[in-house]
């Protein structure tokens, strides 16, 4: 959590930084306004996490995503919709297959690019939006399906990375996603009036992707 707070932080202080430096710059040209698509994918990397007295850990897992947006000289405004899913680490010993767990949602967010040379682009962001969470177990020590199902919950992201452009269209982008823990709460179909819940993992995110400029 300390990690998180601080790499926030800085975060919050480079965008704030990249929000006033324009104004003592020298006059630009008027605003250029860009479309764009990007499909990102990269490894999952969760927490581990305590749900209720048991300690959920977790194996690494997939982040996908397909964002749409528009670029604003060095800000860039996309909505985001993405899925990420990871395996549970079965610590007792009893599923016979092990339990995943996934999270589709979408996100508002909000880039500043900054322009290293011709080619290469740093960038960092931050967005918010939400996530469903999703754990499902094919079969539990009774043999018996079970399948929880998560309530909508805010969400929240920032982001760092480089951005290689290989023309006027087309760019590649590697990057780090950092999503702090929220809470979580899950019913069961299974069990009658069974709240099962806790904290969602703190996810690093490790991605590679490709933007297309219209």
């Amino acid at each position: 959590i300390r990690l998180m707070k601080k790499l926030s932080k800085i975060l919050v202080g480079l965008l704030a930084l990249a929000t006033v430096s324009p104004l003592f710059s020298a006059q630009k040209a008027e605003p250029e306004f860009k479309p764009y698509v990007s499909l990102k994918g990269g490894v999952l990397m969760p927490q581990s996490v305590y749900w209720g007295p048991n300690k959920q850990e977790f194996k690494l897992g997939g982040s996908y995503s397909l964002a749409m947006g528009v670029q604003w000289d060095e800000w860039r405004f996309e909505v985001e919709g993405t899925h990420k899913h990871s395996d549970i680490k079965d610590l007792s010993g009893l599923e016979p297959y092990a339990p995943k767990m996934s999270a589709p949602g979408a996100l508002f967010n909000v880039y500043y690019d900054y322009k290293l040379t011709e080619e290469w682009t740093w960038y960092t962001g931050m967005g918010v939006g939400f996530l469903v969470a999703l754990v499902r177990k094919d079969l539990n020590a009774a043999g018996e399906h079970l399948e929880r199902v998560g309530k909508m919950v805010f969400a929240a992201q920032v982001m760092t990375g480089v951005e290689y452009a290989m023309n006027e269209k087309v760019s590649w982008t590697f990057g780090y996603k950092l999503i702090p823990p929220t809470r979580l709460e899950y019913g069961s179909i299974a069990a009658v009036n069974r709240t099962y819940g806790g904290k969602s993992p703190m996810m690093h995110i490790f991605e590679l992707g490709v933007r297309y400029n219209f």
